[in-house]
């Protein structure tokens, strides 16, 4: 009697074949993979938010960006964040344009 199934036998229609959320996406398109920054992961391979993860972090200019910002839905994230914090000391700023938003945010509160 074989107590275990042989390596690489799957059974067909197994979770393996399905990713836990039921989406049908694979597991390489669903899975985070941490980055080199502390509070960060790479993007997923279908280009989708990583729970946890709502930042958006683009490589080419070192710019982050937070949901609701101009230019967030355009922008092609290569890292995801967890807080602004984690992208900040990742070396990574806010765009120009929001900057001054977010300094006459901090003076009035």
């Amino acid at each position: 009697m074989q107590a275990f199934a042989d390596v690489g036998e799957t059974d067909e229609g197994s979770a393996s074949d399905e990713s836990e959320d039921g989406s049908g996406r694979s597991e390489a398109e669903t899975s985070s993979v941490p980055s080199e920054w502390s509070g960060s992961v790479k993007a997923l391979a279908d280009g989708s938010q990583p729970e946890g993860y709502p930042i958006k972090g683009n490589a080419d200019s070192m710019l982050y960006h937070v949901p609701g910002s101009a230019f967030y839905d355009r922008t092609e994230a290569e890292f995801w964040f967890d807080t602004e914090a984690s992208a900040e000391a990742a070396g990574f700023q806010m765009p120009p344009s929001q900057r001054d938003d977010a300094d006459e945010n901090e003076s009035e509160g």
